[in-house]
């Protein structure tokens, strides 16, 4: 796993708290946004997975300095440097990393254009950011709570939605929780999905019981219940 840490907030204690190994992954921190995409496209043929975030966080070399070497200040208009560089590691990298079948995510922002009657939600990084990836999946933050979860005590707890915007499962949206200090919960998503399918009802909180069935039961009761379900469910 390539990791490219634009934003210079990697933390490898918290990346393994939530399952990272961190034996299998390469951090870069980049100076400016070629010297990434220029790394991905070199070990193409030697990783598997190219993680980015974010897209946008660094600045192109462009920004920073002029074709003869001086140094730009912010008052030089460098408008769209980004878009084109990202467009351009499109066009080159694409090929390679295909043949290679690297799997790259890419962590992107979302921005809101205000003006006239709408406000739309939009990608910073141009047209060929949205074009050229394969699937996007937009992650909106919801509820902000604190659970006290065993091994961990009291911690930050957030309800994230998740929606495909594009892909074969487009508009299809999940509802997941995610912990400060022990990442994803797959035991609550888990419960989520069940009764979402009608596999378990939830009469009341902490029990649950199989539709149909009056008795109630703790979860890990109705756990050999339901076994095999999910399979007979996606069958």
């Amino acid at each position: 796993v390539l990791f490219t840490d634009a934003e210079y907030k990697y933390d490898p204690v918290w990346a393994a708290q939530n399952g990272v190994d961190p034996d299998g992954i390469n951090v870069v921190t980049p100076n400016d946004m070629e010297q990434y995409l220029n790394i991905i496209i070199e070990l193409a043929e030697v990783i598997g997975i190219n993680i980015i975030d974010s897209a946008v966080s660094v600045a192109s070399s462009g920004e920073q300095e002029d074709k003869q070497g001086n140094h730009r200040d912010l008052h030089d208009d460098t408008i769209a440097l980004q878009p084109r560089k990202l467009s351009q590691f499109f066009r080159v990298a694409t090929p390679s990393l295909a043949k290679n079948k690297v799997a790259t995510i890419i962590l992107n922002q979302i921005r809101t254009n205000i003006g006239g009657y709408m406000a739309f939600d939009s990608f910073p990084g141009g047209n060929a950011l949205k074009h050229n990836c394969s699937a996007i999946i937009k992650a909106s933050r919801r509820k902000t709570t604190q659970k006290d979860i065993p091994d961990y005590g009291l911690t930050v707890s957030h309800d994230v939605v998740l929606k495909v915007t594009k892909g074969i499962n487009e508009d299809q949206e999940i509802t997941t929780t995610f912990y400060k200090e022990c990442g994803f919960d797959p035991l609550s998503d888990l419960v989520r999905q069940m009764i979402d399918y009608n596999i378990i009802t939830a009469p009341s909180r902490g029990f649950y019981s199989l539709p149909g069935d009056d008795k109630n039961y703790r979860l890990n009761d109705i756990y050999p219940l339901v076994d095999g379900r999910f399979d007979e469910f996606y069958n």
